[in-house]
């Protein structure tokens, strides 16, 4: 019970950040004279539905995962895969600088035979971001502020409790296929410091996290709205005594910029 009131909890403050940051997308938006237009007509391509690729825009995107935890020394063996979610909203102006806000939740822990086992996972990040095009390759680099928290429950005990505090670095990609299609992929790694109530003050640890997929943009209205798919995959280095810790499964997302 008091796991679900914490996932109910995280899942409301993630919904209020995205009205409070602006709703997140792929660097695609509609034409529609405003003070960009000229940057779209100088700096990208057009499609025939009146859509082009620019920047300076609010934007905001919510991802739903399923994901399955695995690690070295069989603390997950057994388990089944669990929902997740990840919140994503900032913005960037006209020469493509900008800020953006991450949430991500994913509580894995489950009942097995008569006791818990899994991962409770969470992070907050703050990043600075930066658009380019290179070829056919339109992209964002990022650098920013993560806190994390990390729990590993072994036969329903914590047996890793870390919180901490770090750098994040990222770097997302899109190739269009088409007007409307396109391939996606991103890449993250954080380095974190901070206390594991298990082993010890000022501990450390990696996390690093890929996606790759596919996605589908299309304009409605004066808005350029999205769909992606694909697999996602993370690894956790460090937690819970040094064991090594990931997560693998799939992921559907959906986006606006405005």
């Amino acid at each position: 019970m008091r796991r679900n009131i914490k996932r109910i909890m995280k899942a409301m403050f993630g919904l209020m950040l995205v009205p409070m940051i602006g709703m997140s997308a792929a660097a695609q938006n509609c034409c529609d004279g405003n003070d960009c237009s000229a940057w779209c007509d100088d700096n990208s391509s057009s499609c025939g539905d009146g859509c082009c690729y620019r920047s300076g825009d609010f934007f905001g995107e919510f991802q739903y995962l399923r994901l399955k935890a695995f690690d070295t020394d069989g603390y997950n063996e057994g388990l089944g895969s669990d929902d997740g979610f990840r919140l994503i909203g900032g913005y960037q102006n006209c020469n493509g600088l900008g800020i953006r806000g991450r949430y991500f939740d994913f509580d894995g822990v489950q009942n097995v035979g008569g006791d818990e086992y899994g991962l409770d996972v969470s992070y907050f990040d703050v990043e600075v971001t930066q658009s380019f095009s290179l070829c056919k390759l339109d992209g964002v680099v990022s650098g920013g502020y993560r806190h994390a928290e990390h729990q590993v429950v072994y036969e329903s005990d914590l047996d890793g409790d870390f919180d901490g505090d770090g750098v994040t670095l990222g770097i997302q990609l899109q190739r269009d296929i088409n007007c409307n299609l396109g391939l996606y992929g991103w890449a993250q790694h954080s380095i974190l410091v901070g206390d594991d109530a298990e082993e010890s003050d000022d501990y450390i640890i990696g996390w690093t996290e890929v996606q790759l997929g596919t996605q589908y943009a299309t304009c409605v209205g004066q808005y350029d709205v999205f769909a992606r798919g694909g697999v996602e995959a993370q690894f956790h280095d460090g937690p819970a005594g040094g064991y090594e810790f990931g997560l693998l499964g799939w992921f559907l997302s959906a986006g606006v910029n405005f």
